[in-house]
C-alpha cells in the first residue's frame, strides 16, 4: 500500500477518534457551578403554597393535574379523587431542594441521552413539571445520574442548557399513581365477625375464634373444612385494602343483586361491601361504614367522615382480595368422595 494512502487512513481514523470524543462528552459538564443555584428559585419558601402541579408524561393517562383545593390536594382529572399526599409532598420538596450541579449539553439531538427532550403524549422519555402558584416553574425532569445518588438530569422548559441538579427526582407518569389508593387498612384481629349474602340467598357466616383466626358457623352434616384456618383470609381481606381504579358511584352503578361482605368490628364499627363482578371482567367494590347496635363504650371516631368519604365512590380492587372477600361455604369445604 502506498505511502500516502497509509496516511490519508489514519487521517480518517484519526478524525473518526476526535468526532467521537466530541459526541461523547456532549453532554459531560460544560460549566462547574457551585450547587448553591436553586433549580426553582423561591421554591423553598413557597412550597407550601403552590396551587397545582401540570403532569406531562408520554403514554396512556399521562397528562392531568394535582390542585389544591379546600378538601386538600386531589386530582380534577378523576373528579376530585383526594390525591397521595406523599407522592406530593415527595415532587414539591424534591424540587425545592435541588440545586444546579453542573451545567450539561445545549444539543437538542443529544437530550435523549439524558431524558430531557421535549415531552408530548406520544413521546419523550422525562417527565414535565408545571407547577403553579406564588412561585411558577416548568421543568423537564429526565434520567437520573448514571452514579445512584449522584443527582437528576433535567431542563427547564424553553432553555437550550440541560443540567445535572441535586436529589433524585422521579415523578410517577400515570394518573393512577397519584390518587390515594388506600380503601381501609384494618387487622384481622380487629374483626368480630363476618356474614357474607350471596345474590342466590347462599350466607356464610364466620366468627372470631377465641385463639384467633375465624370459625365457619353451619358447616353440613357430613363434611369438613379444607384446613383449621380456611376461613382466615376472609377476615384479613380488609388488611392493606387498596383500589386499582376510582369512579364516581354515578358513573360505575352497582347492579341491583350484588355479594354482601358485612364486617362487625370490634370497636364497633360495621363495614358493608357491596362486591360484584364486570362485563369488563373488572371486580367492582362499594364499602359503607356504620356504627353497629352494639358499639362499645364511645362511639368510633371520625364514623361518619369515614362514610362519607366511601359513599360517593366506586372502586376497581384486585381479584385475589375481592375473591378473599367473596367466600362461599364450598371453598372452604373439602370435596365429596366420588358418588357422594
Amino acid at each position: 500500500m502506498k505511502r500516502s494512502t497509509l496516511i490519508a487512513l489514519a487521517a480518517v481514523a484519526l478524525l473518526a477518534i476526535v468526532l467521537a470524543v466530541v459526541v461523547d462528552r456532549a453532554d459531560a459538564p460544560s460549566v462547574q457551578v457551585t450547587g448553591e443555584e436553586p433549580l426553582v428559585p423561591g421554591l423553598k419558601a413557597a412550597v407550601n403554597d403552590i396551587e397545582s402541579i401540570a403532569i406531562t408524561a408520554s403514554g396512556e393517562d399521562g397528562r392531568f393535574t394535582v390542585a389544591r383545593t379546600d378538601a386538600g390536594w386531589t386530582v380534577p382529572d378523576r373528579a376530585d379523587f383526594p390525591a397521595d399526599l406523599g407522592r406530593v409532598r415527595e415532587l414539591l420538596i424534591g424540587l425545592a431542594e435541588a440545586r444546579v450541579m453542573e451545567t450539561k449539553t445545549s444539543n437538542p439531538e443529544l437530550y435523549p441521552r439524558l431524558g430531557v427532550e421535549d415531552v408530548t403524549a406520544d413521546s419523550g422519555e422525562g417527565v414535565r413539571v408545571v407547577l403553579t402558584g406564588p412561585v411558577t416553574a416548568d421543568v423537564i425532569i429526565g434520567n437520573p445520574a448514571a452514579t445512584a445518588g449522584q443527582g437528576t438530569y433535567v431542563r427547564r422548559a424553553g432553555e437550550a442548557r440541560s443540567l445535572l441538579v441535586s436529589g433524585e427526582l422521579s415523578p410517577a407518569r400515570r394518573l393512577d399513581e397519584w390518587l390515594d389508593r388506600d380503601i381501609v387498612d384494618i387487622s384481622a384481629d380487629q374483626v368480630a365477625a363476618v356474614t357474607v349474602t350471596h345474590p342466590d340467598g347462599e350466607v356464610l357466616s364466620l366468627a372470631a375464634g377465641e385463639g384467633g383466626g375465624m370459625q365457619v358457623g353451619d358447616i353440613p352434616d357430613g363434611r369438613s373444612l379444607t384446613s383449621p384456618s380456611a376461613a382466615d383470609p376472609v377476615g384479613r381481606a380488609l388488611t392493606g385494602l387498596r383500589f386499582d381504579d376510582v369512579r364516581p358511584a354515578d358513573e360505575a352503578p352497582a347492579p341491583e343483586t350484588t355479594t354482601v361482605a358485612r364486617y362487625t368490628l370490634a370497636d364497633g364499627r360495621v363495614l358493608t361491601a357491596r362486591l360484584w363482578s364486570g362485563s369488563d371482567d373488572e371486580r367492582y367494590l362499594r364499602l359503607a361504614v356504620a356504627v353497629g347496635e352494639e358499639t362499645p363504650a364511645g362511639e368510633p371516631a371520625d364514623v361518619e367522615r369515614e362514610s362519607a368519604r366511601h359513599a360517593a365512590w366506586t372502586y376497581t380492587i384486585p381479584a385475589y382480595k375481592f375473591d378473599m372477600m367473596a367466600k362461599r361455604m364450598d371453598d372452604l369445604l373439602r370435596p365429596l368422595p366420588p358418588g357422594e
